[in-house]
């Protein structure tokens, strides 16, 4: 009897190792995929096309950060491509004045895009950015 009550408690212990073990991956996985432990969570990859008055363009592409935004990535991507960006905000609008010192000029305005579909100039940076998102800026007219 006493040898079954032994080999008992050695089980319960080893399942309670193994639950232990298993709770503990469990939060490191957690922990790692929210970025803590020192770790950048990427949340997958973007790209983002600058595009110039007489064809040229800058193409870039980069892991994504939690709650990056459409403007977010515009300017690491400027940053990254020694590009300059001038913008303004004014009555909670955020708008790009020039790329490179490309200014906007009459009816030619910057416009970006994201996936295709124009993003309103003052959601640039409310919108996050997902895994293969596409934005692009191009400089054209405005009507």
């Amino acid at each position: 009897m006493y040898n079954l009550v032994k080999k008992s408690l050695k089980k319960i212990r080893n399942k309670k190792l193994n639950l232990g073990i298993i709770f503990a991956a469990v939060i490191l996985v957690v922990l790692a995929t929210l970025g803590f432990l020192g770790f950048n969570a990427s949340l997958g990859t973007a790209e983002l096309v600058f595009s110039f008055p007489g064809g040229g363009q800058r193409v870039f592409s980069g892991e994504i950060v939690a709650g990056m935004t459409v403007f977010d990535a515009i300017l690491a991507s400027a940053q990254g491509g020694d590009l300059s960006i001038d913008y303004s905000i004014e009555n909670s609008i955020l708008e790009i004045k020039s790329v490179n010192d490309i200014a906007e000029e009459g009816a030619n305005k910057w416009h970006v895009y994201l996936n295709g579909e124009a993003v309103v100039a003052k959601q640039m940076d409310l919108i996050e950015i997902k895994n293969g998102d596409k934005i692009e800026l191009n400089l054209a007219n405005a009507k």
